[in-house]
């Protein structure tokens, strides 16, 4: 019996300390159960403040998408804006040059009819020092009146001249 009893004794001290392993081991469980918690709740943080970052930059993303395709469209407008500004400079050099040409023609033609006019007023009336006609033009070089004068006192004078040399 008292065998039985010193066996007792063992088992329920061996018994109480696997009680005892048991609890430390349960203890040293939910610690790492806690800290294996407080891990995965930092993570699920982390993981819900990328999700909104990730959002953040999608929205950023498809903004930046659309302001590229506004400028985009806008690069185009303006660069076939320039295209066509490029093609009515180039009439417009060409239209300056045939007018400047044209310009220089009826310079000449001033002149030589200013030469007539005056060549025929010398030859008409070399003792007279009455000038019946103004041989600097009242309006500007290059405007229409001017043109028109021009004209009409080189008709003037050729009538004059034609009945000079018809006497």
């Amino acid at each position: 019996a008292t065998q039985l009893s010193t066996e007792t004794l063992e088992y329920e001290s061996k018994e109480e300390q696997l009680v005892i392993d048991c609890a430390k081991e349960l203890g040293e469980s939910n610690h790492q159960l806690a800290a294996v918690s407080e891990e995965l709740a930092r993570k699920m943080e982390d993981s819900v403040r990328q999700q909104e970052e990730i959002s953040s930059l999608l929205t950023q993303v498809v903004e930046l998408q659309h302001k590229c395709k506004t400028c985009t469209t806008e690069n185009e407008e303006l660069t076939q804006y320039l295209l066509t500004s490029r093609e009515i400079q180039e009439q417009l050099k060409t239209e300056v040059l045939y007018l400047r040409e044209k310009y220089s023609q009826c310079d000449a033609m001033l002149r030589e009819a200013q030469e007539e006019m005056k060549n025929l007023r010398n030859k008409n009336a070399p003792n007279s020092s009455i000038n019946r006609y103004h041989t600097v033009p009242v309006y500007p070089m290059d405007s229409l009146a001017a043109e028109i004068e021009g004209t009409m006192r080189k008709g003037l004078f050729v009538d004059t001249a034609a009945s000079l040399e018809n006497r």
